[in-house]
């Protein structure tokens, strides 16, 4: 059988999220079956990179813009001028859409139009993932949200990262909309064996959030948490790990001295090794709300660490309460911190819930189950038979 090609379009060529998830689709070729995958990005990057290194189809082909998220007027008129640019931009996805001929293009994430546009145009079967929930975004749509997903049902089906995000995308669908969770490779996190080969070493407690450094993560709340924590436990190392807006880095930093939290408050800034830097943490803590997924909660507990988290979004369908860490109600920092203080207190249901979580993601979530539903969804594209095939 011939296979059919599927090209794969992410914004960013750097590792985020979103690139995390098509690096795990792409990552065992073998396993894709009749598929095959030509990967795009808008700017280049160590994902990028990374890709061609191992073999793979990637090409970098610059957006210029017309992603359209604009807050006021002001930035359109500053927009306009970049217009020319636009049209050729426009023109280069054309080009090479057309030459590549994909059977179906799959949109890693909704932000990019270009190629959105151009599959629509060339009658190339289109699925658009949505990896946020688009009514709590920082940046709204400045022509509205008919507008918005007016473009959005160009496409031929709709996929969720979670249960949250398809809840608010749901009703604006004139399309399928499936839901499929992100996965994990799981290989990087089975350190078991080296974990007890080494010899223990005496440290203090550490409780974790790893996430961009943007405002709508509320590391701020995390940090009211520590401080509330430090209150029993005042032994505790708070780890604030991840990159972004620099403005609110600096907020934070500010804040976390206004606490009287500086020594106890580490900004780790980029791990590279997720893993490895998971093996020196007890309890991974995040306050958004809502996360629409959260991919670091797969990796906390592919490493047998708990999460506390608040019942919303994501972590409310990935974390089961008690089982394989706490949930808490939306905004409650007391009952978190209370959370906290228990299961550090606890050694046995600290590795209890450890072992829940990793067996959790190793059946529920592991990078063989996320590839086999991505490719259930192009098969409901693909196949008329199923009642969900592309335009003709």
């Amino acid at each position: 059988m011939k296979a059919r090609v599927v090209l794969v379009v992410e914004q960013s060529g750097s590792i985020g999220g979103a690139g995390a998830s098509l690096q795990t689709l792409v990552c065992q070729p073998a396993a894709l079956g009749s598929y095959r995958i030509a990967v795009a990005f808008a700017t280049g990057g160590s994902l990028a990179d990374e890709l061609t290194r191992q073999g793979h189809s990637v090409t970098v082909l610059p957006a210029q813009g017309w992603r359209w998220w604009r807050e006021s007027w002001v930035d359109v008129v500053k927009f306009v001028p970049t217009f020319p640019r636009q049209i050729q931009s426009l023109f280069r996805w054309f080009q090479f859409v057309r030459r590549l001929r994909p059977d179906l293009v799959h949109l890693n994430d909704n932000r990019l139009v270009e190629p959105l546009l151009v599959a629509w145009v060339l009658k190339r079967p289109i699925l658009i993932h949505f990896r946020n929930i688009p009514s709590r975004a920082s940046v709204r749509f400045l022509f509205g949200q008919r507008a918005f997903y007016g473009l959005m049902n160009l496409a031929d089906r709709w996929v969720a990262n979670s249960a949250a995000t398809a809840a608010d995308i749901e009703p604006h669908a004139r399309v399928p909309v499936a839901t499929v969770p992100n996965g994990l490779d799981l290989a990087g996190f089975d350190r078991r064996a080296a974990l007890a080969a080494r010899p223990a070493k005496p440290r203090q407690p550490r409780v974790a959030m790893i996430a961009l450094l943007n405002r709508w993560k509320r590391y701020d709340l995390f940090l009211e948490v520590a401080r509330l924590v430090r209150l029993t436990n005042r032994d505790v190392v708070f780890s604030i790990v991840g990159v972004g807006d620099a403005e609110y880095t600096a907020e934070l930093q500010e804040k976390s001295i206004s606490l009287g939290l500086e020594s106890h408050v580490e900004f780790v800034g980029h791990v590279e090794n997720v893993p490895a830097f998971l093996d020196t943490v007890d309890i991974l803590v995040h306050t958004a709300d809502p996360e629409p997924f959260g991919r670091v909660f797969l990796e906390a507990m592919a490493a047998r660490k708990p999460v506390v988290a608040f019942r919303s979004g994501g972590p409310a369908e990935i974390v089961l309460d008690e089982e394989t860490g706490v949930l808490v109600p939306s905004g409650d920092l007391g009952m978190m911190a209370d959370a906290v203080v228990r299961l550090l207190a606890d050694a046995d249901t600290l590795a209890r819930f450890g072992a829940a979580g990793r067996h959790r993601v190793e059946v529920h979530y592991s990078a063989d189950v996320y590839r086999a539903n991505v490719m259930r969804q192009y098969d409901q594209v693909l196949d008329p038979a199923a009642g969900n095939g592309p335009r003709t």
